[in-house]
């Protein structure tokens, strides 16, 4: 059913199981929409659009799915891995963020307040999110200098990072020399 390759484009097969509708649409040369459906029964198709009613159906109703896929691809947590545990964390997180800024969004046009551009608030968070941990790495006694500098301008502290004491060097004795000379 998701096999793009020998299909022609706007090639459409339904697949019917119990109440269930599955439905395999390549809208694309290289891209097939897939659906899965328990309002819909049939393999009825439009006659206006000549698109299946399952999918005209979801693009009137769904727009959300889509907004919400653009703004998850806009700005993401997400690395590249290959530890599927991984994905599935970044885009909890992606996932997260997005209902958080959601929230901030609607609260503030309940409260009348102008609403807060996306990327400032994803920077306030990372920072919100950042500062415990990067308190706690400039306590680190053996963190190296141009880390800590960084961490203090991250966390704008003016704090001056002192210059590494240079330990005084020990006089030594040559191999040569006997060890009652010590």
């Amino acid at each position: 059913m998701i096999n793009k390759k020998g299909r022609p484009v706007g090639d459409t097969q339904f697949l019917f199981s119990g109440n269930t509708t599955s439905l395999s649409q390549k809208v694309k040369n290289n891209k097939v929409v897939c659906l899965l459906s328990t309002m819909h029964k049939g393999n009825a198709i439009s006659q206006t659009s000549r698109k299946p009613v399952m999918i005209e159906h979801y693009n009137e109703t769904k727009y959300g799915v889509d907004t919400f896929d653009q703004m998850c691809s806009t700005m993401s947590f997400s690395r590249k891995t290959k530890k599927w545990p991984l994905c599935v964390f970044y885009e909890i997180i992606n996932m997260a963020t997005i209902n958080a800024y959601v929230v901030l969004s609607r609260a503030q046009s309940v409260r009348g307040d102008p609403e807060m551009k996306r990327n400032l608030f994803m920077e306030q968070l990372h920072v919100q999110l950042l500062t415990p941990w990067l308190e706690e790495q400039l306590k680190v006694p053996t963190l190296r200098r141009a880390v800590k500098l960084d961490i203090l301008s991250v966390l704008k502290v003016d704090e001056q990072v002192p210059a590494r004491p240079q330990p005084e060097k020990k006089r030594t004795t040559c191999k040569y020399c006997s060890s009652t000379k010590r």
